[in-house]
């Protein structure tokens, strides 16, 4: 819906477009091959802003980067008003009342347009390395000086860097993070904005430099942040904005909020939303890239997994960027689960969750696709599961990952063992959701074929229970079949028939690590009642004999018996028999 429109309340709303995931093309399905990922987005409405005020001369401009650097200065301000009352005045009235289409960025008004076709040419590729201010200054400089050539016939030096004097005016001491007047900087900014039409760069500037020079001042970071995300998005200049936005290294101002602002989730959100906003151009995403853009708001996941507001912004901007295959190699997945975890009810996470973690799986440039680990399967599942009936965004975002997983057959064999994933899978498909269709025709098929493989495989099993290394042999076929429920049930009958059948099997079993690949068998299938007890028939014994119970504590076997017991709370015979177990080891 483009706005991820969620039946969450206490989630912050967006109008942010959606960032399709990457969708297999027709001919990939047939050959298994994912194609590459797409980066389409839904728009929305545009405003248009023809209108706005138009430029201003060179002195006013010096003088409102000046008073920026210097804000909350007593008597700087003293000097500015007393230079620029009239314009200043005039400014205010004839932009705040005279015209309509002012851009007042104040109010929350402009929601994400559709991307604009580019006139200008596009920045260059050159990647300006470093985050010293000194560059960032120096870029804006030249950007104020040649800009649609306004201003070749009467240059002016504006150099931006912290504490140089503009004109003839000296530069005060920074002002500290108590002086700083709020009501004077939204005032600034807000007199500047109907400027942002034709000089979208000295708007950009004067924001960007008073936040440099109140970089550790909470309200300033988050203010200007917020500014400068809605210029991103105000149509129809969206693309140009962001592309100035790149020039002037502003997003290198907002992953450094991350750092510097991480104990004010506030500033983080806005920056995460800026990210999110200027990574949408294709032709500004690679510098975002660059800039380990990915890695950072990763980072942000990982620091901040409760705070709904942040990990809204956060897996949205990371949604965005895997996107991309130069992201391939940053793309971790167990934080974004984890986080997803914690708002299992918030649709936009649970939607842009799913999306990042397909992504994430995906090696389009070669056609691979990884083993997706358990938690993080569950994590998509649970999504599914839990807004099949609440929100279609979040239903079709999942079954899109879960058609993206089964490109790989053991996470088909993963999914067949989530048994209530198959009934929302039929309903979503009777709804028309070609993806649920495609899940469900792969399970029938790996299931079919898997039967066959079993059917195959079961004498052999059997048979090395029976022969020469017969421990070693069993436990060998029971890994590489460990998809398999009824080839691991049948290592576990074999298994329990040796143990019992010799003291030298026992510690075959405990030292060749059979009695780990028990265990984890334990964990795999968790929910099937005759495995657990199958498994408890080997581990009891073992656990009798104390000579091997400081081997079973080193293999924490006692932490799988009691996730054992949880999970079958109402089976009294595995309760008695786990119970027993553990006695005999904690």
């Amino acid at each position: 819906d483009g706005g991820g429109s969620g039946n969450n309340s206490n989630a912050e709303s967006r109008n942010l477009p959606e960032s399709e995931p990457f969708r297999v093309s027709s001919d990939a399905v047939d050959n298994g091959s994912p194609s590459n990922r797409s980066s389409a987005f839904n728009g929305g409405s545009r405003r248009d802003l023809s209108n706005s005020e138009g430029r201003r001369s060179n002195s006013y401009y010096a003088e409102r980067l000046e008073f920026a650097r210097n804000m909350g200065q007593r008597t700087s301000m003293a000097s500015f008003e007393g230079n620029n009352n009239n314009s200043n005045n005039d400014s205010k009235s004839s932009s705040n009342k005279e015209n309509p289409n002012t851009l007042e960025l104040e109010s929350d008004l402009y929601p994400y347009g559709a991307a604009a076709a580019i006139a200008d040419e596009p920045p260059s590729n050159q990647i300006a390395t470093g985050s010293d201010t000194s560059h960032r200054n120096n870029t804006f400089n030249q950007s104020i000086i040649d800009i649609h050539g306004m201003y070749k016939s009467e240059p002016v030096d504006l150099d931006l860097t912290p504490g140089t004097p503009v004109a003839s005016v000296d530069p005060p001491a920074e002002a500290s993070s108590s002086d700083v007047n709020m009501d004077e900087l939204k005032s600034l900014v807000r007199d500047m904005m109907p400027s942002a039409t034709d000089c979208v760069e000295i708007v950009l500037g004067i924001i960007v430099e008073s936040m440099r020079s109140h970089a550790n001042h909470k309200e300033v970071q988050e203010y200007g942040l917020q500014q400068i995300s809605k210029l991103a998005k105000a149509a129809p200049h969206e693309e140009r904005n962001r592309r100035a936005i790149i020039e002037l290294d502003i997003h290198k101002d907002a992953l450094e909020a991350f750092e510097n602002h991480k104990q004010h989730p506030t500033v983080i959100k806005e920056a995460c939303e800026l990210i999110w906003t200027v990574a949408i151009s294709d032709s500004c995403r690679l510098k975002i890239i660059q800039e380990e853009a990915t890695q950072k708001i990763l980072k942000v996941v990982e620091e901040h997994p409760r705070e709904e507001k942040v990990i809204v912004w956060a897996i949205g901007a990371l949604r965005t960027l895997s996107a991309d295959s130069r992201t391939n190699n940053y793309l971790k997945v167990k934080p974004v689960a984890k986080a997803m975890k914690c708002h299992k009810f918030n649709t936009d996470i649970q939607r842009d969750g799913c999306a990042y973690l397909s992504n994430a799986a995906v090696d389009a440039d070669n056609d691979t696709v990884a083993v997706v680990p358990h938690e993080v399967m569950e994590v998509v599942v649970g999504a599914l599961i839990t807004h099949c009936k609440r929100s279609k965004d979040v239903a079709t975002s999942a079954c899109f990952c879960l058609k993206n997983y089964t490109f790989e057959e053991d996470n088909i064999r993963a999914l067949s063992r989530f048994h209530n994933l198959k009934g929302t899978l039929e309903d979503l498909g009777s709804q028309g959701m070609e993806d649920a269709l495609d899940v469900i025709e792969s399970l029938r098929l790996q299931s079919q074929l898997d039967g066959s493989l079993e059917d195959i495989v079961l004498p052999s099993m059997v048979e090395a229970g029976t022969g020469h290394k017969a421990v070693d042999n069993v436990t060998d076929l029971m890994v590489e079949y460990d998809w398999s429920l009824r080839l691991t049930s049948c290592a576990l009958e074999c298994l329990s028939t040796l143990v019992n059948q010799s003291q030298a099997n026992q510690h075959d079993i405990v030292s060749k690590g059979a009695l780990k690949k028990i265990t984890e068998a334990m964990d795999r299938f968790i929910i099937d009642e005759d495995l657990q007890l199958k498994s408890f028939g080997i581990i009891l014994p073992l656990a009798q004999e104390s000579e091997f119970v400081s081997q079973m504590r080193r293999y924490h076997i006692a932490s799988y018996i009691e996730r054992s017991l949880s999970a079958h709370k109402n089976n009294q015979e595995i309760q008695e028999i786990g119970r027993e177990t553990l006695r005999y080891i904690q």
